[in-house]
């Protein structure tokens, strides 16, 4: 003990700011890697959504079962997949729930992972597929003047696995949403 304190007193004030500094930034960079950048990652406003059941028709008239996040609030919406860790986004569905029916375009920063959004009129048909990249500062949305009630959006390639397609004869049952007891 005594040989540390000879040992400290000896070293100058400018190197034990260094060393302190050096020592808060491995810390940081310690927890940004093990928090902020993990795969599994999942933000208090993704943690926060309900979870509910969709079922979807595919091109071929066969069902499938989504389970997914459902987002029905404006900052639900705004929120989406950002931050939210890769793993999760490839295993996630989110289904945006709109009140009435809209025009909005929606944002994919700080999505690590291409998606596609597949958006669906008020009566559940498949109105258009739009396919994101990662870091795009563009906004993504149904074509112009086309209104859409929901929209569901999936790691990319989940539509051409599931044989979901415009042209086809896709649809979302909006009526069979099985709403969890979280179900705001």
């Amino acid at each position: 003990m005594v040989t540390i304190k000879a040992g400290l007193s000896k070293i100058s004030l400018k190197w034990k700011i260094f060393f302190v500094l050096v020592l808060v930034g491995v810390i940081s960079f310690g927890w940004y890697s093990s928090t902020v950048r993990c795969e599994d990652r999942v933000t208090r406003a993704f943690s926060n959504m309900p979870i509910g059941a969709i079922r979807v028709i595919n091109d071929a008239g066969e069902e499938h079962v989504l389970w997914a996040k459902i987002a029905t609030t404006t900052e639900d919406r705004r929120a989406g997949f950002s931050g939210v860790g890769e793993n999760v986004v490839r295993e996630t569905a989110l289904l945006y729930v709109y009140p009435r029916n809209t025009t909005e375009r929606h944002s994919v920063s700080g999505v690590r992972l291409p998606l596609e959004m597949g958006f669906f009129q008020e009566d559940g048909t498949l109105v258009a597929i739009a396919r994101t990249t990662v870091g795009a500062t563009t906004t993504y949305g149904a074509p112009a003047r086309v209104n859409y009630r929901y929209v569901l959006v999936v790691p990319q390639g989940y539509f051409a696995r599931h044989g979901i397609s415009v042209e086809g004869e896709s649809q979302l049952l909006p009526d069979t949403l099985l709403r969890a007891p979280s179900w705001r």
